[in-house]
């Protein structure tokens, strides 16, 4: 295997990780094993179908083999020590995590060439910008971003995607709908 295809494998675990890290913080989980066991997170659909689908694409890697090795991925996440993982301190970072090329963007960025699917990617990616811990310096700017500039502006300067161009309109589509359930599990009518 190609060097990039083994470093493509090997972020494999990161992405996940990340991936589960910002979807649990939505549900105020409090461990990646939970987050992942989670079956309402879209944690699997993002790395099994939307990035495994890019990574076979791209690196050639074997579509009947490839979803195995993300299986074994999810694995490691219910063995101690990545079981008691705490979600605050693997979801940290928030904007290193979106830079363009990282675990969040880049395989999405390679779906999205591809022409595949992105919704769960784009899900990742929205939970990433909804990351509030307040111990937590990166997360407490990009609050201050989006609550000062709103989600339009901050999205795209994050992500460089052009406010209009269809993965600006993807990701703050699901933002605002992840963003309206928080408000509401938050703050339920009585």
């Amino acid at each position: 295997m190609s060097e990039p295809g083994a470093n493509a494998l090997l972020f494999t675990p990161n992405r996940g990780h990340a991936l589960a890290a910002h979807l649990g913080a939505l549900k105020l989980l409090a461990t990646i094993d939970t987050t992942v066991a989670d079956a309402d997170a879209p944690v699997r659909g993002a790395l099994k179908r939307e990035a495994s689908a890019a990574l076979v694409r791209k690196h050639g890697f074997d579509p009947r083999e490839h979803p195995t090795y993300v299986e074994r991925v999810f694995g490691r996440f219910a063995n101690a020590p990545v079981r008691d993982d705490e979600v605050a301190h693997v979801g940290r970072e928030p904007l290193g995590k979106l830079a363009r090329a990282d675990r969040l963007l880049g395989p999405y960025e390679m779906a999205r060439g591809y022409g595949l699917p992105t919704e769960n990617l784009a899900t990742g990616i929205a939970a990433a910008f909804l990351y509030d811990m307040s111990e937590d310096e990166q997360s407490k700017e990009l609050q201050r971003r989006l609550k000062d500039s709103g989600a339009l502006k901050v999205v795209a300067e994050v992500t460089e995607y052009k406010v209009g161009s269809d993965e600006h309109r993807e990701i703050v589509g699901v933002y605002e709908e992840l963003q309206r359930k928080r408000v509401l599990t938050q703050h339920p009518r009585r």
